[in-house]
C-alpha cells in the first residue's frame, strides 16, 4: 500500500503487488488480510471477490505449517472453504484416513477455520480444523528440499514409460486461458490418452484452477507448480508447450520453449500464429475453446514432422523488419 485518500466514495488505498498489478481499492477491504508478504496474489484475489463479485471473503488468514491426520468422523471436504466462490463439496472417498497430510495455509470463513490440505505436496482439498488431528501436537514442517526433485524424478520416469508431457508457462490470469486448457486436457484424457500437464506460474486464478483440477478428477495428471527457478533446465524435460492465450504481446514464453526444442501448440491469435509461422513450426488450434485445444493436442501426439525453429534466425528476421519500418 503506497497511498491513502479520502474521497466521496470513502477511504481508498493504492496497492500494488509482485505481479505488477496495481490500482485503487476500498480501504476497508485491506483489514481482511494478514501475513501476506509472501503471497501478495491472495490479497488481490480476495479484493476482487469482495469488490467486483460482491461475495463472501475470508475474515482471517494464517500461514502455519504442520502435519496432521484426518479424524475418523471427518466429513467436510471442500474445494475451497465453504461459502467462498468456487467452493464445492467433494466426495469423501478420495481421502485416506490412515495417511499423513500437511498444510501451509488456514482461513476463517463465517467463524469457522478451514485448513488447506496437501498430500505428498499436492493440493487435495480444504478441511474444517475440527476434522483434523495433529501429529504429536503442532509439528512444524519445513519446505521439503526434495519435493521438486521428486517431481523431476517422476517426470523422468514418465518419459521412460513414453507418457507425453505438456507444459504451460504463464501467470494464472483469465487472458492466459488456463481454465479452458484444463478442461481441454480432461477431454483429451477421456479418449484414453495417458499424459501429464504441468502449469508454471502464479496469479489470482490459483484457487479457481485448483478447484477445476479436483472437479475434473485430474489431480494425478495436472499439477500447478507455481514459479520455479531455472526454467530453462525444466523445459527440456517436456515434450509439448501449450500456449492457449486469448491475446499476447510478444509471447516470450513461447519463444523460449521453442528455442529448447518443444513442439508448440498455440491458440489462434496473431502473435502466436506469427511465431509458429502459420503452423510451419507447430500446431495452431482451430478454435480457442476446449474442443479446439483438445483436438490440437491430439494432433500433436500423432508425431507429425514440423520445421525446426531457430531463435537466432527468428531474431534476425525481426530486427530486419524493424529496420525496414524505421
Amino acid at each position: 500500500m503506497n497511498k491513502v485518500l479520502f474521497t466521496k466514495q470513502g477511504k481508498v488505498a493504492y496497492i500494488s503487488n509482485g505481479l505488477g498489478i496495481k490500482g485503487w481499492v476500498r480501504y476497508g477491504a485491506l483489514n481482511r488480510f494478514h501475513n501476506l508478504a509472501n503471497k501478495p496474489y491472495l490479497a488481490l484475489g480476495f479484493l476482487i471477490h469482495n469488490l467486483r463479485n460482491k461475495c463472501l471473503t475470508s475474515s482471517k488468514i494464517t500461514f502455519e505449517k504442520y502435519q496432521f491426520k484426518l479424524r475418523k468422523n471427518s466429513t467436510s471436504y471442500y474445494s475451497r472453504p465453504k461459502g467462498l466462490k468456487f467452493s464445492k463439496k467433494l466426495e469423501a472417498s478420495f481421502l485416506n484416513k490412515s495417511l499423513d497430510y500437511s498444510t501451509d495455509e488456514q482461513q476463517m470463513v463465517k467463524g469457522t477455520w478451514w485448513v488447506k490440505t496437501y498430500n505428498n505436496g499436492k493440493f487435495v482439498c480444504w478441511l474444517k480444523l475440527a476434522d483434523i488431528e495433529l501429529i504429536d501436537g503442532i509439528s512444524s514442517i519445513n519446505e521439503s528440499e526434495n519435493s521438486f526433485d521428486d517431481i523431476i524424478q517422476k517426470i523422468v520416469s514418465d518419459k521412460k514409460n513414453k507418457i507425453p508431457q505438456f507444459v504451460n508457462v504463464a501467470r494464472l490470469s483469465p487472458e492466459k486461458n488456463q481454465k479452458v486448457l484444463i478442461e481441454a486436457f480432461a477431454k483429451l484424457k477421456t479418449t484414453g490418452v495417458e499424459a501429464k500437464l504441468y502449469i508454471l506460474g502464479s496469479g489470482i486464478l490459483k484457487e479457481e484452477l485448483e478447484t477445476k483440477i479436483i472437479e475434473l478428477n485430474l489431480s494425478d495428471s495436472v499439477q500447478l507448480l507455481g514459479h520455479i527457478e531455472n526454467i530453462r533446465n525444466f523445459l527440456p524435460l517436456m515434450d509439448y508447450f501449450i500456449f492457449p492465450s486469448l491475446y499476447e504481446g510478444q509471447g516470450m514464453a513461447l519463444l523460449e520453449a521453442m528455442s529448447v526444442g518443444l513442439l508448440p501448440i498455440v491458440s489462434d491469435i496473431p502473435t502466436s500464429r506469427e511465431i509458429v509461422a502459420g503452423g510451419n513450426y507447430g500446431i495452431i488450434s482451430e478454435s480457442n475453446d476446449e474442443q479446439g485445444l483438445a483436438l490440437a493436442m491430439m494432433k500433436a501426439l500423432k508425431k507429425e514432422e514440423f520445421s525446426s525453429f531457430n531463435l537466432e534466425s527468428y531474431n534476425k528476421n525481426v530486427i530486419n523488419r524493424i529496420k525496414l519500418i524505421l
